[in-house]
């Protein structure tokens, strides 16, 4: 396709809204627990509500984008953004905020399911890396915004107003959605996919194709994998600034920026790991990586900035371009071609989002239970340590 960079770029930018308003709260989470004085472990019940519904949706949303097509599917995600942040703006009690975080896991995975799939239509093999690594900037670079505006800029702008704050990610989630639907109209992207998908065999069940998928080996220990990535991704995404909070002693504004060190560390990473990691290599990048979730948890407990400080440089490197190379490794398995890539990655991001919901909720639940964050980093760790192990079985069955 000639203007495939202009659907890269409005991919991009709903995966940018898609980072801000999955990061919104964790900016917030003192001024919403004042407001609507809760526990921590029920802040880690919001926070972590979505990536349940996302668990229940992603699925149906690859095989949504795989019958309906990138642009229509994926424009339905982008309003679910908009709705979500509206929902969160307009709450008056713990259950209407509740009901407006989860309309994030109904827009979510449609977005990450599609994503894989339209940028393995579009691009050749030896291109795809690349460009899966610069979407995957756009929610980082959207959790980065958040995190360094919240405090600094959008509360002073508004009074300390957090719901003018929701508004503005309500209205950049609604543009991102008009943008993706206007640049797709008019570049007829669903009228060349048609094109590219015609086949001669006849359409396989999408109940068959599921289980097809699961009955490979790989399948199984990337989808395992994507659980210990999520789990730690999503636990780091959103507990970070009390983290830092809580053991360094900083203040909210500087939490907000050095929780933004990883984000921005991330966005890099994603646009030169997946260019070096090569079929050869990809194996013992990802185990890199792997090592890196293990020992940053540790590092960034240590109060010296000589220790902290590279944790979470490490932790950024390896937070976007984890997921990456495996998303890349699962959409290249020969089982898998361009027509399933969108259930495939409804799979991956399926499996991946039990990470992502009991992540933040076990971490507040450790906190209640032991007064601290430190046996939440000990499980960090642990789950890093197993991601190594999963790396050395995908290696010998891939």
């Amino acid at each position: 396709m000639k203007h495939k960079w202009f659907v890269l770029f409005g991919l991009w930018f709903l995966y940018l809204n898609f980072g801000l308003i999955l990061a919104s709260l964790a900016p917030l989470i003192p001024v919403i627990q004042g407001e609507l004085g809760i526990s921590h472990t029920k802040m880690g019940v919001l926070l972590g509500i979505w990536q349940f519904v996302y668990v229940l949706w992603a699925i149906p949303s690859g095989i949504l984008v795989d019958k309906m097509g990138g642009r229509k599917a994926l424009a339905i995600g982008g309003f679910f953004l908009f709705l979500s942040a509206c929902g969160r703006m307009l709450a008056e009690d713990y259950a209407t905020f509740l009901l407006g975080v989860m309309m994030l896991g109904i827009g979510g995975p449609i977005i990450s399911s599609g994503s894989p799939k339209i940028i393995a239509q579009l691009f050749p093999a030896e291109r795809r890396g690349v460009a899966m690594g610069i979407s995957v900037t756009g929610p980082a670079l959207g959790i980065s915004v958040c995190l360094m505006s919240t405090h600094s800029i959008f509360l002073p702008l508004f009074d300390d107003n957090w719901r003018a704050v929701m508004a503005v990610w309500a209205g950049s989630a609604l543009s991102a959605t008009v943008v993706w639907y206007v640049i797709t109209r008019l570049v007829k992207l669903d009228s060349d996919m048609d094109v590219a998908e015609k086949s001669p065999t006849p359409a396989v069940p999408q109940k068959k194709v599921i289980s097809e998928l699961l009955a490979l080996p790989a399948v199984r220990i990337i989808l395992c994998m994507s659980i210990g990535l999520f789990l730690i991704n999503h636990s780091l995404n959103n507990w970070l600034p009390e983290m830092l909070i809580a053991l360094h002693h900083m203040p909210p504004k500087v939490a907000g920026y050095w929780s933004s060190v990883p984000v921005l560390v991330g966005i890099i990473g994603a646009l030169f790991i997946p260019r070096i990691a090569t079929p050869k290599r990809r194996i013992y990048v990802i185990a890199t990586l792997s090592l890196f979730a293990a020992i940053t948890p540790f590092m960034v407990m240590f109060t010296s900035p000589f220790v902290f400080v590279p944790g979470l440089i490490l932790q950024g490197f390896m937070r976007m371009s984890l997921m990456t190379l495996l998303v890349l490794v699962l959409v290249e398995l020969p089982a898998i071609d361009t027509r399933r890539a969108g259930t495939a990655s409804g799979l991956f991001f399926s499996a991946a989002e039990f990470g992502g919901m009991f992540g933040p909720l076990s971490v507040g639940l450790i906190y209640d239970i032991l007064g601290g964050f430190r046996g939440a980093f000990f499980m960090l760790s642990l789950i890093g340590l197993l991601l190594i192990y999963g790396t050395n079985r995908l290696r010998l069955v891939k």
